[in-house]
């Protein structure tokens, strides 16, 4: 099959279409990408989305960052907890 012309499509995932152009390249060579097509995938919104008012995304923010400080507080009381056997087993050890 010499001097004759082949066109394949490949489908590569990359972050950006530089990124995809470099790796097509490095495979096929630079001479041998006719076109790049980016495609791009996009959420869909669903039609029952509701739109929130400032003053409930407020509250939201407020009850979100409650939880945040619940779980830090959950954790100081963990390691408090992990310091204070850590402490015991070394008197223990000392002891013995």
């Amino acid at each position: 099959m010499r001097h004759s012309n082949m066109t394949a499509r490949t489908l590569v995932s990359a972050d950006t279409i530089t990124a995809a152009q470099h790796l097509l390249a490095k495979t096929y060579g630079l001479e041998n990408i006719l076109s790049l097509t980016q495609v791009t995938s996009e959420s869909v919104i669903d039609e029952q989305t509701k739109t929130i008012s400032s003053s409930e995304l407020q509250i939201k923010s407020m009850s979100d960052r409650a939880k945040q400080i619940n779980q830090q507080a959950k954790q100081v009381k963990a390691q408090k907890k992990l310091q204070t056997a850590n402490t015991n087993l070394l008197k223990a050890s000392a002891s013995q």
